[in-house]
């Protein structure tokens, strides 16, 4: 893979061990989003009216974890995009 950009919390952002596995890719922006746990906490309340559904069961998340990304990419993609992701 080979990817252009990672997205990190601050927490991994600021460990040198996490930063070490990327340490061998070259021209990727490696940034930390800092609402990371705020959309990872309200996940699925953030997804549900993102996607103006009152049900996820249709998205086929089968864990926690794989809303929380979901969420927390949402969130990224909205500040990056400065909101207009009404696309997506």
């Amino acid at each position: 893979y080979a990817p252009k950009e990672i997205i990190l919390s601050p927490d991994q952002y600021n460990s040198p061990k996490q930063l070490g596995h990327f340490s061998g890719l070259t021209g990727v922006n490696i940034s930390a989003f800092l609402d990371w746990e705020t959309w990872q906490h309200r996940a699925d309340q953030a997804l549900k009216e993102h996607f103006r559904v009152a049900s996820l069961r249709g998205f086929g998340f089968e864990h926690d974890a794989e809303k929380e990304v979901a969420s927390t990419l949402l969130g990224y993609l909205m500040y990056t995009q400065q909101g207009n992701i009404h696309h997506i």
